[in-house]
């Protein structure tokens, strides 16, 4: 499967955090799309009708601050209306052609590397066209999460919208996607890493697209793991500029990769809360 075509937005630096400050946080995640955004969606023409749409997000708790219970009465709808599969369905309908399927991922810091993941077996089902939409913002439940961990960790504002087909402008060869036994479901191992590393082709790799947690000791895992395999390639990590854009990170990271980075052969890396871990190969052309 390749990448077709991609739009995407992030914030810019404020408070602490990375945020767009265009958008109206009392909104919800379907709403949060602008002019630019809603006329790539429109202007996106599949190959066939056997078309999917993924849905990827955070930890299923963010997109609206009027989640506080006291407020419920007076917004009345706002239950209903903060729920992903609604806002998915209304995602959905902002294409202008039919969807054979579409489903939700919200594995926090992987939920796009496991999209990438399904579109893998979704195009061996015959699928032609995956559109991943991936959005998260962020709010105080976000932040007091990180806070309360001790996790010393920006958070970051994305809204994406990529889609994969048979042609384009780069390759996805392989992606697999893993699970460990770490001592923590916050924390990451080596070994974790080890085990998507171990899977996959890297030989040739010119270029590591890091997930780079934003946490030192979990970047230090990361990069043992590759050093350890052999991998050779420029290892970045996108984090510190744009934030952690979680259930973002993985799609939005390859496409500002694809924007600014010169390689040939890419490893890209991710791993979500909960012990999960995946991977791909992405060769340009």
């Amino acid at each position: 499967m390749k990448i077709k075509s991609y739009k995407y937005k992030v914030g810019q630096k404020k408070d602490g955090k990375v945020i767009i400050e265009s958008i109206d946080r009392k909104k919800f995640t379907s709403q949060v799309f602008d002019n630019d955004m809603i006329s790539y969606i429109k202007s996106i023409v599949p190959s066939s009708e056997k078309v999917a749409v993924l849905v990827a997000g955070g930890p299923a708790i963010h997109h609206s601050d009027t989640r506080n219970v006291n407020n419920l009465a007076v917004e009345g709808s706002v239950v209903v209306r903060s729920q992903l599969g609604y806002n998915s369905y209304n995602i959905a309908r902002l294409f202008e052609f039919d969807i054979d399927y579409i489903s939700i991922n919200t594995n926090t810091c992987a939920s796009s590397m496991y999209c990438l993941y399904e579109a893998k077996r979704l195009f061996q089902e015959g699928f032609t066209d995956v559109i991943i939409v991936a959005v998260d913002l962020v709010d105080d439940t976000q932040e007091l999460l990180f806070k309360q961990l001790g996790i010393d960790l920006v958070c970051g504002d994305c809204i994406s919208v990529t889609h994969l087909a048979n042609e384009g402008i780069a390759s996805i060869d392989d992606v697999v996607w893993k699970w460990n036994k770490d001592s923590s479901p916050m924390s990451v191992s080596k070994e974790g890493y080890d085990k998507v590393i171990s899977s996959l082709d890297t030989s040739g790799v010119d270029f590591v697209k890091m997930h780079g947690s934003g946490t030192e000791r979990n970047t230090e895992m990361e990069i043992e793991a590759i050093r350890a395999r052999g991998v050779e390639g420029k290892c970045v990590g996108y984090k510190e500029l744009i934030g952690h854009t979680q259930g973002c990170s993985t799609i939005v990271e390859v496409c500002i990769m694809l924007d600014n980075e010169n390689f040939t052969k890419s490893l890209v890396l991710a791993s979500g809360l909960g012990g999960f871990y995946g991977g791909c190969i992405i060769t340009k052309g």
